[in-house]
């Protein structure tokens, strides 16, 4: 087993929760990439539980971050069979 993807997700994390603290609107866009480009990578094998932190993860970054991303961050997911449906529902509520 490689240690590379430990490495990546340690990585990633760091980054999530610097950039939740005291993350610019561009830092956001940024992990929310990287974010989305993790759960997408791995989608099919998530369990429930894990798909439902994604969701937080991805609620507290589109938090304040501009529609345009928002959009991006839907149609990268909206063909995922197993992405986190709460989000897309919260934003439909807000509209």
């Amino acid at each position: 087993m490689s240690s590379k993807p430990a490495s990546t997700s340690e990585s990633l994390l760091d980054e999530l929760q610097t950039t939740l603290a005291h993350g610019t609107v561009a830092r956001r866009v940024e992990t929310l990439r990287r974010v989305t480009d993790l759960f997408i990578s791995g989608a099919v094998d998530f369990s429930d539980e894990q798909i439902a932190l994604f969701d937080d993860v991805f609620q507290c970054l589109t938090d304040r971050i501009e529609t345009a991303a928002k959009a991006l961050l839907a149609n990268r997911l909206a063909p995922i069979d197993t992405a986190p449906r709460s989000l897309f529902a919260r934003w439909r509520s807000m509209t």
